[in-house]
């Protein structure tokens, strides 16, 4: 599904909402973030473990209102994100966004909360900003891990990201090429580190 202004109602992406079954059974609707969900998206990013904070932001010491405000505003074709909302508030447990980080090129992260991880969101979120990504001429995607990360490192296995390289002792940088819904290293072009 390719977003053209056609599809676009005051620029919010409108066709890109969807109802999702989750691997429990239950329901999540999945939707681009609106610069309306940053008191939500920053209730999701307080709702972190000191672990989760850590493997998400590399730091305990991050303002977290501004990164929620820098998250909720972005203009659906350089910069995107998506957002997963449950129950009848339509609370927000899942959060993925892309960044540009060159020609082409855009950095992912991901934020989902605690109780629905491994429901498949960050896989389901990756497909949906893939999609987004390519309409809006981003061939790669890029993430940033810490290697004691092993959820990232299984999901960036999962999906055939190939590692680029360790950016330090701290840190594994990944690259991945979407294509139609699938992820294939052996197309990327060769990483500008």
């Amino acid at each position: 599904m390719a977003v053209t202004t056609v599809e676009m109602a005051g620029g919010y992406p409108v066709t890109r909402e969807a109802d999702v079954a989750l691997r429990d059974g239950s329901t999540g609707h999945v939707r681009p973030i609106r610069a309306d969900d940053e008191a939500a998206l920053l209730e999701l990013l307080q709702g972190l473990s000191p672990d989760d904070r850590l493997l998400r932001f590399f730091s305990l010491g991050n303002n977290l209102e501004g990164a929620a405000r820098e998250e909720a505003h972005v203009d659906y074709v350089r910069s995107y994100g998506l957002v997963v909302t449950v129950g009848p508030d339509q609370r927000i447990v899942g959060h993925a966004q892309y960044a540009p980080t060159g020609e082409g090129r855009a950095e992912v992260a991901f934020t989902i909360s605690r109780e629905y991880q491994g429901q498949g969101l960050a896989s389901m979120l990756l497909g949906q900003l893939a999609e987004a990504g390519a309409s809006n001429g981003i061939h790669t995607f890029e993430a940033v891990a810490k290697p004691e990360n092993r959820r990232a490192a299984r999901f960036t296995r999962s999906i055939r990201a190939r590692p680029t390289c360790a950016v330090s002792n701290a840190f594994d940088r990944w690259a991945m090429c979407p294509r139609k819904w699938t992820w294939r290293s052996s197309r990327c072009p060769p990483p500008r580190l």
